[in-house]
């Protein structure tokens, strides 16, 4: 396994928009709301379809701003390689 099987969590898709070069999809991930870009030369997805998810890093906004933070359980994996 290239990496840690308690980096992954499951989510259920629930909304997927046509951006022209790519889908943006929304999935729900622990009562979380996560919206990514998916590749158009992926496999098609559907609604309620359930996905793994592997966070490489998030963007995280309150009312203080906004910060980056990265999944401690990928450090030195080559997530290029995933």
């Amino acid at each position: 396994m290239l990496f840690r099987s308690h980096a992954v969590e499951y989510g259920t898709v629930e909304k997927i928009a046509f951006r022209g070069s790519y889908l943006e999809v929304t999935l729900l991930v622990n009562g979380v709301r996560l919206t990514t870009n998916r590749s158009l030369e992926r496999r098609n997805i559907a609604i309620g379809e359930k996905m793994c998810v592997l966070l490489y890093r998030i963007y995280v906004f309150d009312e203080n701003g906004a910060e980056i933070r990265k999944n401690e359980m990928l450090k030195g994996i080559d997530i290029e390689a995933l």
